[in-house]
């Protein structure tokens, strides 16, 4: 990411499901989508784009939205969750305005205590 560009960082929703998933639900604002067979949703080409990439105990999102000729940049980084994921397990679904992320936890446990301390990145700060 250059210096100086304006980057916005979504409102994000972190809940834990059950032992086994964690949903990210990150609000992008003019989020559009395209339909696509079989019903599943994608980024509308030229106007939304995104890209996640999912590591053992963290994840980037990245997004731009381009309206009339002025795009928007979204970035959110979790550096350190409470415990592994699945990266082949975990998914990505989009909806227009919101990108939700189901992590896939690589153990069955609960990251309730360390969520509700700490929120979802356990290392803000790496």
């Amino acid at each position: 990411m250059a210096d100086g560009e304006d980057i916005q960082s979504p409102k994000s929703i972190n809940t834990e499901d059950d032992m086994a998933t964690v949903t990210v639900k990150l609000e992008i604002p003019n989020f559009t989508v395209k339909k696509k067979f079989m019903g599943k949703a994608v980024p509308k080409p030229g106007e939304s784009q995104a890209d996640v990439n999912f590591k053992s105990m963290g994840f980037e999102f990245q997004a731009s939205i381009t309206k009339k000729g002025v795009t928007t940049k979204y970035h959110y980084k979790v550096n350190k969750l409470p415990g592994e994921i699945d990266i082949d397990n975990c998914q990505t679904k989009y909806k227009e305005g919101l990108v939700t992320l189901i992590l896939a936890k690589k153990e069955e446990s609960s990251w309730a205590v360390m969520l509700s301390k700490n929120g979802l990145d356990q290392a803000p700060d790496e």
